[in-house]
């Protein structure tokens, strides 16, 4: 993980989750040297237009929301599950 400390220094995270934007910023000259095991050479910028930081946070699990989902996808939920019930009663009377 000696490249995600490299990153965590280079760039200045924390532990908090960060979006960082390289391209357009000085930060697309950094030597990507260290911080990524494809061609050593290459600058930050030559590898990523940006990258999300997750941080040193514990990951959050979020329960779906189902009503919504199936508020704005149940017709067509609906309807594939029409379609694949269909194709299979299709297949069980085949010869």
């Amino acid at each position: 993980m000696e490249e995600v400390e490299k990153a965590r220094t280079e760039f200045g995270l924390g532990s908090e989750p960060a979006y960082v934007v390289v391209t357009g910023t000085k930060r697309a000259a950094t030597p990507a040297r260290g911080m990524v095991t494809i061609d050593p050479d290459l600058t930050v910028g030559e590898v990523v237009d940006a990258f999300v930081y997750h941080g040193d946070v514990p990951d959050v699990i979020v329960p779906a929301d189902l009503a919504t989902l199936k508020k704005e996808f149940g017709a067509e939920l609906d309807r594939r599950s029409h379609l694949i019930l269909d194709a299979f009663k299709l297949w069980q009377q085949r010869p």
